[in-house]
Formats: structure tokens, sequence, C-alpha cells
């Protein structure tokens, strides 16, 4: 579930993105994309409701690279930045 919390105006363009990014992905359908199942506006609030999808989180992933980089070639410890701004 993702939401945008309450106090965001129409006007503002995080609103507008959030709207936007829900659309899109409501129309997408492939394996190795979240289904959107629901998105709309519920007691003030944006939601978008998606499929759950069971496993490791993206930081997990990136900080086991960092680590695994970090051991084989020695890097210091700016190696999870790194590799962040590679991916």
């Amino acid at each position: 579930m993702a939401a945008i919390q309450r106090g965001s105006r129409s006007g503002d363009p995080f609103v507008a993105m959030f709207v936007d990014e829900a659309r899109v992905c409501a129309r997408l359908g492939h394996p190795n994309i979240v289904q959107v199942f629901d998105f709309g506006e519920q007691d003030g609030e944006l939601y978008m409701a998606m499929e759950y999808v069971d496993g490791t989180t993206g930081a997990r992933l990136v900080r086991a690279a960092a680590d695994r980089l970090s051991a084989e070639f020695g890097f210091g410890g700016e190696t999870e930045a790194r590799v962040t701004a590679v991916i």
C-alpha cells in the first residue's frame, strides 16, 4: 500500500505525480512489475493498493551488494552509496 499523507493539496506536484504513477501502473501487466489493484482517495488521503511480493527489499539488496564488493575488492565505507548511485 502506498499513500500520500493528509494535507497534500490537489495542486501539489507530488499529488499529481502520485496519481499519474497510479494510473500508469494500473495499466501495466508484466510478471516483473507489481500489479496495482486499486487507487483513489479515502477520507482525504490518496492511496494505491498493490500486489504483495514476498522477498527482500531493494535496500537490503544494495547493502548486500556493497558488502560483497567491500569484501572482494576492499572498497571503503562509501561502497553502499556508490552502489546506490549506479543502480
